[in-house]
């Protein structure tokens, strides 16, 4: 294991956190905005 390698996964990990964070967020607000309208 290379520290290119180490870097390149660590990398993946934060956009695959980054992408279920924001899918989160997205389905909460699509959520709150059921009950708003």
């Amino acid at each position: 294991m290379s520290i290119s390698s180490i870097t390149k996964i660590i990398k993946n990990q934060n956009k695959l956190t980054f992408s279920c964070i924001t899918q989160y967020i997205l389905r909460k607000s699509t959520k709150t905005k059921r009950l708003i309208y």
